[in-house]
């Protein structure tokens, strides 16, 4: 079973005939659940697992060891929609075969990671899920967004921004040559309750060419920004593009 954070949501694997598995979302009302939906996994074989994120943004589905898929909840409607599967031997997963799942195993999803218990064989696995903040990207907005910047210079020279300690939910710097010398900075806001979006401001001291790249990790979108080499970077001011609010954002 899965539950969503305030407990009106409950999320369960139902077989409605012999390996005919289905995600059934029921919704509370007191002390009665009521199925509200009933999506098709396609899978047959060994019963899924699957677990909700602390967050209630999103659901995940692991079955036997080779499939691993992510939906994203309506925190309004409780409705699941599956965003991507992630399979064995692509995607960078190589963790799925630990989970032997004609033994006793478990699936949990806590701290931005996903935990795959094989009890049979006293096994633990885990996966990195969404975004993480590297030397290399930001991650803003609960980890909602990844940005990374791409850099070339008029001698051929390439490179990624690189990160600076100290940054915010909300925004962070870059520089390229020497972390002394700031190049870039940054900023994601969440613009939701103005105009249903969020919102992308930069600005840089460069004409270095370069790319700003903004991913949204639940919907997969990208917004991408590019000063050409040799021109003094304008300012970014973007509060239309990313029209990613989710219920209840």
């Amino acid at each position: 079973l899965g539950v969503s954070p305030d407990g009106r949501f409950v999320y369960s694997i139902w077989e409605a005939e012999p390996d005919d598995f289905r995600l059934a979302t029921l919704e509370r009302t007191g002390d009665v659940l009521q199925t509200i939906f009933l999506d098709a996994l396609n899978l047959a074989g060994t019963r899924p697992r699957l677990d909700v994120d602390p967050e209630g943004r999103f659901l995940y589905v692991y079955h036997g060891a080779d499939e691993l898929s992510r939906w994203l909840l309506d925190r309004g409607s409780g409705r699941p929609e599956r965003l991507e599967t992630l399979r064995q031997g692509a995607d960078g997963i190589d963790w799925l075969g630990a989970g032997c799942f004609d033994c006793s195993s478990s699936l949990w999803a806590a701290d931005g990671r996903l935990y795959l218990a094989n009890t049979s064989s006293s096994t633990l696995a885990t996966l990195a899920v969404g975004c993480e903040t590297s030397d290399r990207a930001y991650c803003f907005q609960d980890e909602r967004f990844a940005v990374r910047v791409d850099w070339e210079t008029p001698d051929g020279q390439v490179g990624v921004g690189r990160t600076l300690d100290g940054a915010t939910d909300e925004s962070g710097l870059y520089w390229f040559f020497s972390p002394d010398n700031w190049e870039l900075v940054v900023k994601i806001l969440d613009g939701c309750t103005f105009n249903d979006r969020y919102w992308v401001f930069a600005a840089a001291t460069t004409d270095v060419g370069f790319t700003l790249t903004v991913t949204d990790t639940v919907s997969g979108r990208e917004a991408v920004y590019e000063n050409p080499l040799g021109t003094s970077a304008e300012p970014i001011i973007d509060t239309q593009s990313l029209d990613l609010c989710i219920a209840g954002d």
